[in-house]
């Protein structure tokens, strides 16, 4: 055989190697990398395990993360078992110049500890006797923005009930919107359905909220919109229908108007008006707003308190809600004084 073919043979059998020595060094370093990296991972199932360690990670990410102070009452947080509840959840501003911003009474839940993981309630039922949001604009906390908010959305349970529902704002006044009975569900996975009643002073209404189509992303949320208020005494019932978004700076949104009202003295008497409307009134209308109001467009009213007075009309109406705003409408009816309308 030519010596040229000997001499290839030999090189491809003494080709350079690693040396022997470093194998094992090799193979001790992948196998720490390994139980490390399964290390990080055992990390949140050993946290589950350990409800101590569970109760101080949340106050530690409430106080690390947000400029809020977390306060629980009698808590028991044991997912592995399915298991979640507390007497009292309070979420308060950090330097406790205000009342809760969040406050939930009697809690408890069946939560599957694999939401955890994946970051959502899905598969996980939440119960509350009571729940008080309160927004204000008097606090040094910072409010969560439009977009957190749409975001949380996400973390609706597949199932919730909650005995009263209190939502709050505080402006130049303080506005109280209450809520009993509210039940919620996912009859889908990207939808969301809830009811409740309303309690105030006028005609007993029902609300249904439908929420679907939740997008998320580039510091925009938006979000797929139906509500129903309905007073199944009269048979009164409004819709909007449409799309929310939320930005890290304000709220938009662009709804469908469309509301019959059997007597609208009975719905604007639960908001304890100076003056107030009789009769029947239906609304068609385009609705494009944001957190400093609305206006209506391609706007229809039809009153009808006859013989006393009723008017048609058509046009546009601009609200702002520190005050101010705006009507234009063409009109055609009957009024012996215009005290009423204008107040409206």
């Amino acid at each position: 055989m030519p010596s040229g073919g000997l001499h290839s043979q030999h090189a491809c059998y003494t080709a350079p190697l690693a040396p022997i020595p470093a194998y094992p060094n090799f193979m001790r370093k992948l196998l720490l990398a390994i139980l490390f990296l399964l290390g990080l991972l055992a990390l949140p199932l050993l946290a589950l395990r350990s409800e101590s360690t569970l109760i101080a990670l949340a106050y530690w990410s409430v106080e690390t993360f947000t400029d809020l102070r977390l306060e629980l009452k009698k808590p028991v947080l044991r997912p592995l078992q399915g298991l979640v509840s507390a007497e009292e959840i309070h979420l308060y501003p950090e330097d406790d110049s205000g009342p809760p911003f969040l406050s939930i009474l009697e809690f408890n839940g069946d939560i599957d500890a694999r939401d955890i993981y994946s970051r959502n309630l899905r598969d996980t039922s939440l119960r509350a006797r009571q729940v008080i949001v309160y927004v204000s604009e008097s606090d040094n906390t910072v409010d969560p923005s439009p977009f957190q908010w749409l975001e949380y959305i996400g973390w609706l349970p597949r199932q919730l009930d909650i005995g009263q529902l209190h939502l709050v704002t505080a402006r130049r006044e303080v506005f109280i919107f209450p809520l009993k009975d509210l039940t919620g569900e996912r009859p889908e996975p990207d939808q969301f359905v809830a009811t409740a009643e309303a309690q105030y002073d006028g005609e007993p209404l029902s609300v249904k909220v439908q929420l679907s189509r939740f997008h998320s992303g580039d510091g925009i949320a938006s979000l797929g919109m139906m509500g129903q208020f309905k007073a199944p005494g009269s048979g009164s019932l409004v819709r909007l229908e449409g799309l929310m978004e939320g930005t890290l700076e304000n709220f938009e949104y662009d709804f469908e108007l469309d509301g019959k009202y059997t007597d609208i003295n009975e719905f604007t008497r639960g908001f304890a008006p100076e003056r107030t409307l009789e009769g029947s009134l239906q609304v068609q209308a385009s609705m494009v707003g944001n957190t400093t109001g609305f206006e209506l467009s391609k706007a229809r009213f039809v009153l009808d308190n006859l013989p006393e007075y009723g008017v048609e009309a058509a046009g546009s109406m601009k609200y702002e809600l520190d005050g101010g705003g705006h009507v234009e409408l063409v009109a055609a009816g009957e009024f012996a004084s215009m005290d009423a309308a204008l107040d409206w």
